[in-house]
């Protein structure tokens, strides 16, 4: 049960700007600092795997050898990216794991309804990050 507040937990962390469009924009130049401190965590989870499932381990208390596990799996899975960016099909299947609980019925929303990149694109440019996308 631990795991999946963990990832939901890691979910509305990174998406928490994205949450509230007329916030973001309203406050654009903090969403953007916010991302480029996610950016930057994320690259400094990839390059330190052990300290990050060890951070995991201390802030959860969950035992590390299950934050190696899983901090191995989100690194390596992309669904903690190493320039911020969304895996659009992973996040349309979170909607669809979780729709049940958070629309009222189907269909459920494409992740474009959620997902305004343009704040992310500007953080990586400031970062000095070039993506293909």
């Amino acid at each position: 049960m631990k795991f999946t507040s963990l990832a939901v937990c890691l979910i509305a962390i990174l998406f928490a700007p994205s949450a509230n469009a007329a916030g973001a924009q309203a406050n654009s130049q903090l969403t953007v600092r916010y991302l480029k401190a996610m950016v930057r965590a994320m690259q400094w989870a990839h390059a330190n795997r052990e300290q990050a499932a060890e951070l995991v381990s201390k802030r959860t208390g969950i035992p590390l050898k299950f934050t190696r596990v899983t901090v191995d799996e989100y690194l390596s899975q992309g669904i903690i990216s190493r320039d911020g960016s969304v895996n659009r099909e992973g996040f349309q299947r979170l909607i669809d794991l979780m729709g049940d609980r958070l629309f009222k019925s189907k269909p459920y929303p494409a992740p474009e309804k959620y997902l305004d990149m343009s704040y992310l694109r500007r953080a990586q440019q400031e970062l000095g990050i070039t993506t293909g996308r």
